[in-house]
């Protein structure tokens, strides 16, 4: 790697790049463990109801992180935080996953 590329200000570490590298290329399995985890939690998560679902997207620093953070700090409001990618087809299990390494 050379060195102006360390200077962008933006890196990927090498297993994000691995397993974001392997999903992408397998997206259909990755749906599928995506729906059997929800099949898994169904008990768990029949009661949420998601009534007004709101997007945000954006350019690098275009304030998105920042309007995240805001949202997800009102009660009745669930967001994915950076260490939920790429794997967020399947969060219970990867935050399970998190909370054992």
């Amino acid at each position: 790697m050379c060195a102006d590329r360390l200077d962008d200000g933006f890196h990927v570490s090498k297993w994000v790049d691995v397993v974001g590298g392997f999903i992408s290329r397998n997206q259909g399995l990755w749906i599928r463990i995506g729906n059997w985890e929800t099949r898994l939690l169904a008990d768990e998560i029949a009661d949420i109801r998601i009534e007004q679902p709101i997007y945000v997207s954006g350019l690098a620093r275009s304030g998105s992180t920042v309007l995240l953070e805001i949202l997800s700090q009102f009660e009745d409001t669930a967001t994915h935080r950076y260490k939920d990618y790429p794997l967020v087809f399947t969060p219970y299990l990867w935050n399970r996953f998190l909370d054992r390494v």
